[in-house]
């Protein structure tokens, strides 16, 4: 099952439901939804309608069509992360919310940990594994849960079906082992939702 727009405005939902602040970064030209006022041909139309309302509730960012699209995701999301203490919650213990910066990719982001690391060579010290750090957390096969920067995630057919007797609906099934995963479906569980 490949996600679409469609599949982006899922995960968009479901993290907004827990509070989290969401931008989906797309490449330019995966991110228009009409060129010259035409539809854009190569989506379908509940794909065109998917992206008109990402970018309508201001949650879609285009990265520029000659750049590294991956560069502007990490950026954004350890700017983000920056911002925030080293919890992956902030406020109080009845109105927690997520807080920091998370990528939601089942991208390994092998090629920037490895451009990062000779960057650290090419100062003559030591590689400062920072992106990877931050990515993979305490990656441990025996931890209760992952604490990486990076989310992975999952689609799948539950078997829902649309209202409208279309298509099938599929479910967005985020990495239930990933500390904030599991924090926002126990918040969802207890009915305190985001905004």
């Amino acid at each position: 099952i490949i996600p679409d727009a469609r599949g982006a405005l899922a995960a968009a939902r479901y993290f907004q439901r827990g509070g989290c602040r969401v931008l989906c970064v797309l490449p330019a030209g995966w991110a228009k939804a009409s060129a010259g006022g035409r539809d854009n041909y190569r989506m379908a139309r509940p794909e065109l309608e998917a992206l008109r309302g990402l970018r309508a509730d201001g949650l879609l960012c285009a990265s520029p069509p000659t750049d590294d699209d991956d560069s502007y995701v990490l950026a954004i999301a350890q700017r983000a992360n920056a911002r925030v203490s080293a919890s992956p919650w902030c406020g109080t213990d009845e109105e927690a919310r997520p807080a920091g910066g998370y990528v939601l990719s089942n991208d390994m982001f092998r090629d920037a940990m490895a451009r990062e690391e000779a960057r650290a060579f090419d100062g003559a010290a030591a590689p400062a594994p920072e992106l990877r750090l931050w990515l993979n957390g305490n990656d441990d096969e025996g931890a209760v849960f992952f604490t990486g920067g990076r989310i992975s995630y999952a689609f799948c057919d539950m078997g829902d079906i649309e209202e409208d007797g279309g298509g099938v609906v599929l479910d967005f099934v985020p990495n239930p082992r990933h500390v904030l995963v599991a924090g926002l479906e126990t918040a969802m569980r207890q009915g305190a939702t985001g905004p």
